[in-house]
C-alpha cells in the first residue's frame, strides 16, 4: 500500500501562524511579535490567555497550560494525530505531498526564514540532571531546564526536587530553591538558609521591554518559556506583600514593561 510521505520540517516552514489561524478559524490580535486572544482550546474568555509567538511559531495558553508548535496546535484543536494534522495543514498551505517520496513545497508558499558567599553556582548546576525521568510529568523539555540552569537534584537540601535558580536582576545565580515534583511533596518550595523568598522574583533577570506576564508557580514560567513566551515571572511566595509589588513595579519601570497580565 502506498503512503503519503511527509517532510514535517517543510510543513512547519510553510505553516505560518497566520496560515494556522485561518485554517482553524480563530482570530487573534497582533502585538509586536505576539498574537494574543482568548483560548479556543479551554474556552477561556480572557483576551490575554492565549499567545502565539510569531517569530518562534509556538503557542501557549496560560489557563490550560497547553503549548507547542503549529502542528501541535492543529492536532489538539482538531483532535487529530500529529501526522494527520500535518497532512491537512500541508494541503492548506500548498505543500505538495507525494506517494513514496518526500513532500515538495510549491514555489511561492510559506515564509522566508548578589552572590551567596561560598556558593559555587556553576558546580551546583553541573550536578543537576535536566533529563531525569522524575521531571517528565512536569511537562517541560530538557532543553528549557538546561537554558535555565535547572534540573533534578540528587542530593543536598533540594534532594528529590526540581532545583530552580534564584538570580539577581543582573542574572548571576545566588542560590537554588527546590520545587516539589508532586502534590505529595510539601512544601511546594523550599529554600536554603539565608535566602528570603520575598526578596526575589523568579525570572526577573530575563525581563525585557514589552508586556509582562505574572504567573503563580515558577514551573509555569518554564512551561511558558517552553512554548516561546519569555517575558514571564513568578513570585516565590503564596501571599504577595506590598514590598513585593513595589519591587515588581520598579522592575517594570526599569525594563519598560507597560502592562502586566496575571494568570
Amino acid at each position: 500500500m502506498s503512503t503519503l510521505a511527509i517532510d514535517f520540517q517543510q510543513v512547519k516552514q510553510a505553516a505560518t501562524p497566520e496560515h494556522v489561524m485561518r485554517y482553524l478559524g480563530i482570530t487573534l490580535k497582533k502585538h509586536g511579535d505576539v498574537w494574543r486572544g482568548s483560548c479556543h482550546l479551554c474556552k477561556s474568555s480572557d483576551p490575554r490567555a492565549f499567545v502565539i509567538t510569531d517569530s518562534k511559531r509556538l503557542f501557549h495558553c496560560f489557563k490550560c497550560k497547553e503549548g507547542g508548535d503549529m502542528l501541535k496546535l492543529v492536532s489538539v484543536s482538531k483532535g487529530l494525530p500529529v501526522r494527520d494534522a500535518a497532512i491537512e495543514l500541508a494541503k492548506f498551505c500548498g505543500v505538495e505531498l507525494v506517494t513514496g517520496g518526500a513532500s515538495k513545497p510549491v514555489p511561492g508558499t510559506g515564509s522566508p526564514q548578589p552572590d551567596r558567599k561560598g556558593f559555587d553556582a556553576e558546580k551546583y548546576a553541573a550536578g543537576l540532571d535536566p533529563e531525569h525521568a522524575s521531571l517528565e510529568p512536569l511537562g517541560v523539555s530538557a532543553d528549557t531546564y538546561k537554558a535555565w540552569r535547572a534540573g533534578f537534584s540528587p542530593s543536598g537540601v533540594n534532594r528529590g526536587r526540581l532545583a530552580l535558580p534564584i538570580c539577581s536582576k543582573e542574572g548571576s545565580v545566588i542560590a537554588y530553591c527546590g520545587r516539589a515534583l508532586s502534590d505529595q511533596q510539601q512544601p511546594a518550595l523550599i529554600f536554603p538558609n539565608g535566602v528570603t523568598p520575598q526578596d526575589h522574583i523568579f525570572g526577573a533577570e530575563r525581563v525585557k521591554e514589552g508586556e509582562l506576564f505574572l504567573v503563580r508557580d515558577p514551573l509555569d514560567v518554564l512551561r511558558a518559556y517552553d512554548s516561546g513566551v519569555e517575558n514571564v515571572v513568578s513570585f516565590l511566595t503564596d501571599g504577595i506583600s506590598s514590598a513585593q509589588l513595589q519591587y515588581l513595579s520598579a522592575l517594570m519601570d526599569e525594563r519598560r514593561c507597560e502592562t502586566v497580565s496575571l494568570f
